[in-house]
């Protein structure tokens, strides 16, 4: 919990940060780029993977191609699939009612395990 609270204070100075850096900047100079394409188009008979930083670890994202409009192949992994892996290696040699503050601590999400 106290891990927690931590983060919660931490993020509350990144966001004070960010509004004293908004305060400084100028009007005109205030716009918003993006460069991601709409359609994510590999090229025939390839296989990508790519991971983003997410929230509560990596989000990994593999498409393979066989050249057609649609994926033979997409597959989205959260960062709670990753993450629930770690919980045989955490509660060896305890107790079963420690599995449930494990699994607490974990901060999974299982509709995302799912997936």
């Amino acid at each position: 919990m106290l891990v927690r609270l931590q983060e919660v204070e931490e993020s509350a100075k990144i966001i004070e940060q960010c509004v004293d850096l908004l305060a400084d900047w100028p009007d005109e100079e205030r716009t918003i780029q993006s460069n991601v394409p709409r359609t994510l188009k590999p090229d025939p008979d390839t296989e990508i993977y790519r991971g983003v930083e997410a929230a509560k670890g990596e989000l990994g994202i593999y498409m393979r191609s066989d050249g057609t409009d649609t994926p033979a192949r997409f597959k989205i992994r959260s960062p709670c699939f990753c993450n629930l892996h770690t919980l045989r290696e955490m509660t060896q040699g305890e107790y079963v009612p420690d599995l449930i503050a494990s699994l607490g601590s974990l901060d999974i999400v299982l509709g995302e395990v799912d997936r």
